[in-house]
């Protein structure tokens, strides 16, 4: 899953979950940058926390997971694309 928080703060959090496939050690985040970050799957599961990204930034585009030995098991994309980071609330009538 995809969480985001658009906060009129300025905390525009992001966080990234999920379960891995049964041999993953290591989950992926793949950005559209060319860019990754890695995290520890622990007891099958997987976390990102971050910041939207800005726009015109890169962004997230899906997550890997891998064995032990860094052999790659499988890759899945992220429910949202760029533009859809943090969409503002509709005005209210």
């Amino acid at each position: 899953t995809v969480t985001d928080e658009c906060a009129t703060t300025g905390d525009d959090r992001m966080e990234i979950t999920g379960l891995a496939p049964a041999e993953a050690v290591t989950a992926r985040l793949h950005w559209t940058d060319a860019s990754t970050r890695s995290t520890t799957v622990e007891r099958g599961v997987f976390r990102f926390e971050g910041s939207n990204p800005a726009e015109n930034a890169p962004y997230p585009t899906d997550v890997s997971w891998s064995r032990g030995d860094g052999s790659e098991i499988r890759t899945a994309s992220l429910p949202v694309k760029g533009d859809e980071f943090c969409i503002p609330a509709p005005a209210a009538p």
